[in-house]
């Protein structure tokens, strides 16, 4: 071989091999293009309610920001319902953050606002180093909204929560892996993961595991947590094998008034089911399993639960193939079920999105709104403090003997003329409402107890025909409409009138939900709405057309007996009882009614202490969504002044001074009417809960108290005005609240420190709309029902007021 053959060879040789070098460069660049397009494509983080850590204490819970993840959806559009409520003002700004596990570029961040109010702050960082990311300011209702970030690395993100109105109700991060070794795990429990749903075959048959959750459950006894049933999921795997622990029991107090105990799953459409699964952990006892619909089930099966911690399923060979949207469950004893799984897939189209519905506003101002909870001998210029007052009426006073009706003069008092009384009160334009309370002695032996003859079931309207009967003779009395004399089921010597137009609402009995009156006395929710249903319009008139306000009276309005504490779920299963019994599905009552008390169980609690918003924000939260054609009220809510009460506020003053910011409050939240408890004391010298919640002395006395002042000038200064939105004061120690008239530009801003401990915060600069020309200061004070005005001076749209515990209005001539 020559020597030039060999160098051209070589050349050749090392010719090609770079080229080949430079294909496999180009090779490993497109890969590490592809990979890094690959690794920072963004998409959505697994959040789980374990990720969260709350940074005030115990006080509400901040995994609800993270509880919906499936239900949001990606991109996020699902409605969320969950909410994280600190409980007392001095926990605000409230903080959490969430940890991801490792660090992650973080592009987007989305945010589910729930109710339109306050700013709520997102954070990057960690825990003692927060870098802020933005901040929403929660301006919509019920809304998706969407924040870029700009390619933030971390493993943490904080949010807090400014005050009680930035409500929040789900998060959703999107972004991607940052690189680099992932961290040692904290030797901490280690979240379970929510469980990704199975995509929904479309079409198929083929069954898979459903994906249940706590929010499809339906606790029908309103006693202990049914969504224990369906809480640990993710544990029992695809095919359940692994042991799990929360069990729902009810009681322990009463438990025999819950038994058999029975809960609903909703699983939200038709399904095919093939097979359940259930973990027996304890007890000997039947637990049965029905489909169909509410009120109307077929029974699938029943367990006798007599093994222990063991997966049982159903059935033990095949599959069962029926179709149901519902399963309810029924325990006949405290036996321990601890999980359900069922398997199945889809019948048919899932159901359109219910349409929303915008709710209504009643546009009642606040000298309509405010009441007082009163009795007939009660003097008609106290009651004039409240605007729209509740009366207590017992039936008896006008039914002690059946169908011999007595109101001119009545059974009771000395005696007691209504017509006469109902006429004063309404030329003295005082508006009024009856709360017709309590059984006859010709029904029940207790008068405490429900109004339903010995054999008779209590949830069946027709039991509770007398009741109806005398429903329907009050509004025929004093209604707007006048009824046949034929249908006046009168005494001998009364007048026989009718159609008197002195009354339109009428309130169908008081506390129906009070379990100290025993079984008897308690209603459970489908037996106080086959009452109301009767005492509506005879259950659709199914049990006579003289039956019922309505049908007396169809300009009449069925006021719901005030339940003992704002309970959603009680009024929930209200509306699926009348859904699923009424003929035409109506919720009979025109007025979901309320009562709650602010206390600690050893004194009263201011209403920014004892979460009063907060409560009636959620119920109004429910009632937009469910029942937006009702009016809300809180017909019951005070504080007592006899220093050993446990209902007790600090001072004669700051009852007054509470009561006026419960009445703001509630106004806030959407509530439409709301009676204080009560107008005059039973007994000032008494520590008895509720003896001294006056706002006048005993009967005798009447001697008026400051919160009697203070309550009036509310009334009267902020008289055709309507709550319009709260305005951002920048101190939390400065709440603001505005109201403007419904008629004019005029309008007042209510404000006032949230504490209870004496702070002030003087000098405060509160801003006005540019359009005020003039601003006058209204203070509260003992023995003036207008308050005591001064003069501000505006300058730069602001005027400089002095804040404290006692609420003040600065009334303009403009307001936004």
């Amino acid at each position: 071989m020559s020597t030039k053959f060999f160098k051209i060879s070589l050349k050749k040789i090392l010719f090609i091999s770079v080229l080949m070098l430079l294909v496999l460069l180009t090779i490993l660049v497109l890969q590490l293009d592809l990979f890094t397009a690959y690794a920072s494509t963004s998409y959505k983080l697994t959040l789980t309610p374990g990720m969260v850590t709350n940074e005030n204490s115990s006080t509400g819970d901040p995994a609800m920001l993270a509880d919906e993840q499936a239900l949001a959806g990606d991109p996020p559009t699902g409605e969320c319902t969950t909410n994280w409520y600190p409980v007392y003002s001095y926990d605000y700004p409230a903080n959490c953050y969430i940890d991801l596990g490792q660090n992650y570029v973080i592009t987007k961040i989305c945010l589910y606002d729930l109710s339109g109010k306050d700013n709520f702050t997102v954070s990057s960082g960690s825990p003692g180093s927060w870098t802020q990311l933005f901040v929403e300011n929660c301006d919509k209702y019920k809304v998706w909204k969407e924040h870029t970030v700009n390619n933030v690395n971390t493993r943490y993100i904080r949010f807090t929560k400014q005050w009680y109105g930035s409500n929040v109700s789900e998060i959703v991060v999107y972004g991607y892996p940052a690189g680099g070794a992932t961290p040692t795990a904290t030797p901490t429990v280690t979240p379970i993961p929510t469980p990704t749903p199975t995509p929904t075959p479309t079409p198929g048959t083929t069954p898979y595991k459903l994906n249940l959750t706590t929010d499809m459950v339906i606790n029908e006894v309103l006693s202990g947590d049914a969504g224990l049933l369906v809480d640990e999921q993710a544990i029992t795997g695809d095919l359940p094998v692994n042991p799990v622990s929360t069990n729902w029991a009810v009681g322990p107090t009463n438990a025999t008034w819950y038994l058999p105990a029975n809960a609903i799953i909703d699983l939200g459409r038709m399904y095919t089911i093939s097979q359940i699964y259930l973990y027996d952990s304890s007890g000997a006892a039947d637990v049965t399993f029905s489909y169909g619909e509410p009120f109307n089930w077929t029974t699938l099966f029943v367990c006798p639960m007599n093994q222990y911690n063991k997966w049982r399923f159903y059935p033990e060979t095949g599959s069962f193939n029926i179709q149901t949207r519902y399963i309810q469950i029924s325990k006949s004893t405290n036996v321990g079920l601890n999980e359900i799984v069922i398997y199945g897939y889809p019948s048919g189209p899932a159901p359109a999105p219910t349409p929303t519905v915008i709710p209504t506003d009643f546009n009642i101002t606040v000298d309509q709104a405010v009441g007082v909870n009163f009795f007939i001998d009660d003097p008609v210029d106290k009651i004039a403090v409240g605007g729209f007052n509740r009366e207590y009426h017992n039936w008896r006073w006008d039914e002690a003997v059946q169908n011999e009706a007595k109101w001119e003069p009545s059974y009771a008092g000395t005696p007691w003329n209504f017509d006469t009384f109902y006429t004063s009160l309404k030329n003295n334009n005082i508006g009024v409402f009856p709360c017709i309370k309590e059984s006859v002695d010709w029904i029940t032996v207790n008068r405490k107890h429900k109004p339903v003859s010995a054999g008779e079931d209590a949830t069946n309207p027709a039991s509770y025909s007398e009741h109806a009967s005398h429903m329907f003779q009050y509004a025929a009395r004093y209604g707007s409409t006048t009824v046949a004399d034929s249908l006046l089921l009168l005494a001998s010597g009364q007048p026989r009138n009718s159609g008197m137009d002195l009354i339109e609402y009428y309130e169908d009995w008081n506390e129906q939900n009070k379990t100290w009156e025993g079984r008897e006395g308690y209603f459970n929710p489908y037996e106080y709405a086959a009452m109301a249903s009767a005492s509506y319009d005879g259950h659709c008139s199914a049990m006579g057309t003289n039956y019922g306000f309505i049908n007396a009276d169809p300009n009449a309005k069925f006021v719901m007996g005030g339940i003992d504490g704002v309970l959603v779920d009680y009024i929930d299963l209200m509306r699926l009882w009348f859904e699923w019994n009424r003929p035409d599905g109506k919720f009979a009552p025109d007025v979901v009614n309320v009562h709650t008390y602010c206390r600690d169980g050893s004194k009263g609690l201011s209403p920014e202490d004892g979460g009063l918003a907060d409560k009636l924000e959620a119920l109004v939260q429910y009632c937009d969504k469910y029942l937006p054609d009702k009016e809300i009220w809180l017909s019951e809510f005070g504080w007592d002044t006899n220093p050993s009460s446990p209902q007790r506020a600090p001072s004669l003053d700051v009852q007054g001074w509470w009561l006026v910011r419960a009445y703001v409050i509630a106004f806030g939240a959407g509530v439409d009417r709301a009676q204080m408890y009560m107008l005059r004391d039973v007994n000032p010298h008494s520590g008895t809960k509720y003896s001294s919640s006056g706002l006048v002395g005993p009967k005798g006395d009447w001697t008026p108290k400051p919160s009697w002042y203070h309550v009036y000038t509310l009334k009267n200064r902020l008289t055709g005005m309507k709550f319009t939105g709260k305005q951002p004061s920048g101190n939390p120690n400065v709440w603001i609240y505005k109201f403007k008239s419904i008629t004019s530009n005029n309008g007042a801003y209510v404000i006032w420190c949230p504490t209870s401990n004496g702070t002030a915060v003087n000098n405060y600069q509160l801003s006005l709309s540019p359009n005020a020309a003039t601003a006058t200061l209204i203070t509260l004070q003992n023995g003036d029902t207008d308050g005591v005005p001064s003069s501000l001076t505006i300058s730069g749209s602001k005027v400089e007021v002095n804040v404290s515990e006692g609420p003040k209005f600065v009334l303009v001539d403009y307001i936004d």
